[in-house]
């Protein structure tokens, strides 16, 4: 079984990522969001964040001989944290466009820090990589 996390790490790292995604933008399809669309943002991010941690612990505690796998489920994490974060607001944005067009500032916040936290993944995982 620890192979089969070795392997496919990447994958197991992206289907924890959209689950928080797909969550939102499925209660956004049936109507079940009626709220503050940042609120749901905030949730998601949680929710993803969680789900990240239940990842990383259930690897570290079934398979302790694979600490550099989890290392890499880190370092993954890293990189499609703000990935997700930036598709969770977008969604979040369609929710309620008049709430969002009386809250800019907030929104404009959120992506600007999303953005340079992505930017600041790419240039660590560049600069990581051996010449």
């Amino acid at each position: 079984m620890s192979h089969l996390i070795e392997e496919n790490a990447n994958l197991i790292v992206l289907v924890v990522n959209s689950i928080s995604i797909l969550l939102l933008a499925i209660l956004t399809a049936l109507g079940k969001t009626r709220g503050n669309p940042f609120v749901l943002f905030m949730k998601g991010l949680l929710g993803n964040i969680i789900l990240f941690l239940v990842l990383l612990l259930v690897v570290m505690l079934a398979y302790p001989d694979l600490a550099m796998i989890a290392i890499l489920i880190l370092m993954l994490q890293f990189i499609y944290f703000p990935i997700t974060g930036i598709i969770l607001l977008f969604i979040s944005i369609c929710i309620d466009i008049n709430w969002t067009k009386n809250n800019w500032l907030y929104i404009l916040l959120s992506f600007v820090f999303l953005f340079g936290l992505l930017l600041f993944s790419i240039i660590y995982t560049v600069n990581l990589s051996p010449s």
